[in-house]
C-alpha cells in the first residue's frame, strides 16, 4: 500500500467511526484542531 492509500484508508475509517467531522482545504493555511471525548463544550486545541 502506498502512503497516500494508507492515509486515505485511515481518514475513511476515522469518518466512519465519527472521529473526524469535517475537513476543509485553505491554500497556504494549515490548522489541525483536535477535540477528544470529555472535551465537548470546552475550548479545543489548534
Amino acid at each position: 500500500e502506498s502512503q497516500a492509500e494508507d492515509a486515505y484508508n485511515c481518514l475513511k475509517d476515522a469518518f466512519k467511526d465519527d472521529l473526524i467531522k469535517n475537513i476543509e482545504y485553505k491554500r497556504d493555511v494549515g490548522i489541525i484542531a483536535v477535540v477528544g471525548a470529555g472535551m465537548i463544550g470546552t475550548p479545543g486545541v489548534a
